[in-house]
């Protein structure tokens, strides 16, 4: 890959749009042309719409543990993710109840 293509797939990381990565590298770039080059090399584009970004930090385990969940329902680990999200904020009494589980075992694990 080479340096150009790391620095539009940078960009797309950050939430820019291919639009915004042209206007930012010059030259004859166009929007249609990044889009392309980032869906060659599999780099995800934001959504349109309101969709905002948000990058974290996890564990390859349970990066892997949800790909393979994922992969099972023919879905890619971020939407899955996401989906796990939506019902959890659907529903606040089981969300509540997770992470009152969750600070349990952390909880007893630092002991």
């Amino acid at each position: 890959m080479n340096h150009e293509i790391v620095q539009m797939a940078f960009k797309a990381g950050q939430g820019m749009t291919p639009g915004q990565i042209a206007e930012a590298m010059g030259g004859d770039a166009t929007g249609g042309r990044v889009g392309a080059q980032l869906r060659k090399y599999g780099v995800h584009l934001p959504r349109r719409g309101d969709d905002d970004i948000m990058q974290l930090r996890w564990s390859r385990r349970d990066r892997l543990a949800l790909e393979e969940i994922a992969s099972k329902r023919q879905h890619d680990a971020p939407d899955i993710a996401v989906i796990a999200l939506r019902i959890l904020i659907a529903e606040p009494i089981l969300f509540g109840n997770l992470l009152d589980e969750a600070d349990q075992i952390d909880e007893a694990l630092r002991k």
